[in-house]
């Protein structure tokens, strides 16, 4: 499932393809053709990213690009979803989906859409280009978990549920301190739980935690507050630098490549050979002190750690130990 940066640049694809644009809403597949048609002949005054939620806001054609938007769609991509642009000019990323394309493909320069391919739940195409109001663009939807219209009332209700996002300057740590900071829970679980902290995913959890310092099964209430506020003023440089990159680096250029040979004889894919302290370094040696790192299942998904530099009872970064 893409982590919160994913979306933000998503959000950020969809205002360069249909920022201020009016478009035309279809629903190939059929199982979307009723919210389409609510959005269809309407201009894109909005795009954001919540968490790892998608909201894009329409008001009518008529409106105003400023206007505040009358109608909100709701896309989660879940596991499977995938969002791929194109565009007459080849000035759109061709593909955005949960894995963030590293093969650097672009819309080529063409006529207009292709006939939709596979199960397309909505695909936007802009109608104004005729009228001068800039280029041909288009963007198909693919296998989202939810893609749904609500209204602003229901888009607040859906914020309201969510935890602070990192990336949102509109958010801070506040809410993730109290909410974790009373809970019973370990903190390695608390991360994956959107309603704590939102946007978060396996990746940014292990590491985040690892550069802290943090016991991941320690209870959020038995851990500092003024540490869970590291941990999220942490996780916001993290992943603001995950929006520029595309890419998830949580090592510092000292770190990259220390310790990566191999593991039991197997050598270590070079691709991702220093991006990570801990996540999916099964076995091999900390990149700081040396020890194996570890793994366990919490919350469904695979938690990575060093006994060492996260050991019950530490206070402080592995960078100051």
């Amino acid at each position: 499932m893409p982590e919160g940066h994913t979306l933000h640049r998503l959000a950020r694809s969809v205002r360069d393809a249909f920022g201020g644009r009016v478009v035309e809403a279809s629903s190939p597949q059929g199982r979307f053709a009723d919210g389409a048609a609510l959005l269809d002949g309407h201009r894109v005054v909005r795009s954001d990213a919540v968490g790892k939620h998608l909201l894009v806001g329409f008001s009518p054609a008529a409106a105003s690009a400023r206007r505040e938007p009358q109608r909100w769609l709701h896309v989660h991509l879940g596991l499977y979803g995938k969002v791929f642009f194109g565009a007459a000019d080849a000035g759109v990323d061709a593909a955005v989906d949960r894995g963030e394309r590293d093969d650097g493909e672009r819309g080529g320069a063409v006529a207009g859409p292709p006939a939709p391919v596979g199960q397309v739940r909505l695909r936007l195409v802009t109608l104004d280009a005729a009228e001068g109001a800039g280029p041909l663009r288009w963007a198909d939807l693919r296998g989202p978990t939810a893609c749904q219209v609500m209204v602003r009332p229901e888009v607040d209700a859906l914020r309201a549920r969510l935890g602070p996002d990192p990336l949102r300057a509109d958010d801070g740590p506040e809410r993730f301190v109290e909410r974790a900071g009373r809970s019973r829970v370990t903190v390695g679980a608390l991360l994956m739980h959107q309603d704590v902290l939102a946007g978060v995913g396996n990746i940014y959890r292990a590491e985040a935690l690892f550069r802290a310092g943090v016991d991941p099964f320690a209870a959020g209430r038995d851990v500092e507050p003024e540490r869970l506020e590291g941990v999220y003023e942490d996780l916001r440089v993290l992943m603001r630098a995950g929006v520029r990159s595309g890419r998830i680096v949580t090592t510092r250029p000292v770190d990259r490549g220390k310790r990566d040979d191999e593991v039991d004889g197997t050598p270590v894919r070079r691709g991702q050979a220093g991006a990570h302290y801990v996540y999916r370094r099964t076995g091999l040696p900390c990149r700081l002190c040396s020890t194996p790192v570890s793994t366990t299942v919490v919350e469904g998904r695979n938690l990575f750690w060093c006994p060492s530099c996260q050991a019950p009872g530490t206070q402080v970064s592995p960078f100051e130990a």
